[in-house]
């Protein structure tokens, strides 16, 4: 594919102005709180440096949860600059502006802010669209959910999930539901579904597939030729495919892209 050709659909993708960030983003800044940054699970915290007055706090806040076992291991953390989440505080806090910055109160991160509601794990997924328990067509960026428990899935069969087993912590696991890679612990989870509100997920579409099977052929090729020569009307979803220079119908160029991506010569 040329330049100009990849350019030119790329331009065309519009981004959800209400979104705080789109997909690819969002769960690459996931993937780099899990492998560029020390962390640790603590119940009620989205990404707070360990320090004293967090273990005081949140253990007054959780008392049952916070062990004097527990407390003694937090202790062991301050001043290594380990940043402490569970997992929905980990996505909130993210929407949240967490930043990895030791020196604020939480890393960056300010409580309730961008429009984000504190919510728990049930509430989060409360707030997803078209939650699913079919895995086949889930997204980079959606939300992961299980009795207790959510995740982000990030692509490849993989997730970002903050859990107190296995590395302890935010780490990349395994998405059983899809077939993940080996080398990762992994799990089944439940369902899935859109953060649209406040996650932007680009449409997974291949330019000029026309009749949106996923894939450019000898169809997609018959299509444009007919619509350019006005013996079809396409629908706007595949009109949208179809128009690759963005002029609003389907013209020569369009054809001529759409013959060439099918037999390989762009």
């Amino acid at each position: 594919m040329s330049e100009t050709y990849s350019g030119r659909y790329e331009s065309r993708i519009c981004r959800n102005a209400a979104a705080l960030t789109d997909s690819r983003t969002f769960a690459a800044k996931l993937m780099d709180c899990a492998t560029e940054y020390d962390t640790v699970y603590m119940k009620g915290v989205y990404g707070a440096p360990v320090t004293e007055s967090l273990i005081a706090g949140k253990s007054k806040q959780y008392p049952s949860w916070y062990t004097p076992a527990k407390q003694a291991k937090f202790r062991a953390l301050i001043g290594k600059n380990v940043f402490g989440f569970d997992c929905v505080c980990l996505i909130k806090g993210m929407l949240w502006g967490w930043s990895g910055d030791s020196n604020s109160r939480c890393g960056g991160a300010e409580y309730a802010s961008n429009g984000v509601p504190d919510v728990g794990v049930d509430g989060l997924l409360a707030l997803c669209d078209g939650v699913s328990s079919d895995f086949t067509q889930i997204a980079v960026g959606e939300i992961l959910w299980m009795s207790g428990h959510v995740g982000v899935y990030i692509g490849g069969g993989l997730a970002v999930e903050c859990t107190p087993i296995w590395a302890d912590g935010v780490q990349i696991t395994g998405v059983s539901n899809v077939g993940a890679p080996d080398g990762y612990h992994a799990r089944k989870w439940k369902k899935h579904g859109k953060l649209n509100a406040f996650v932007y997920y680009p449409a997974e579409t291949v330019a000029g597939d026309i009749n949106g099977d996923g894939l450019v052929n000898a169809a997609d090729v018959l299509l444009a030729k007919r619509a350019f020569l006005g013996s079809v009307k396409l629908s706007g979803d595949q009109l949208t495919r179809g128009d690759l220079d963005g002029d609003g119908r389907i013209s020569a160029t369009d054809y001529l892209w759409i013959k060439r991506a099918f037999l390989g010569t762009l």
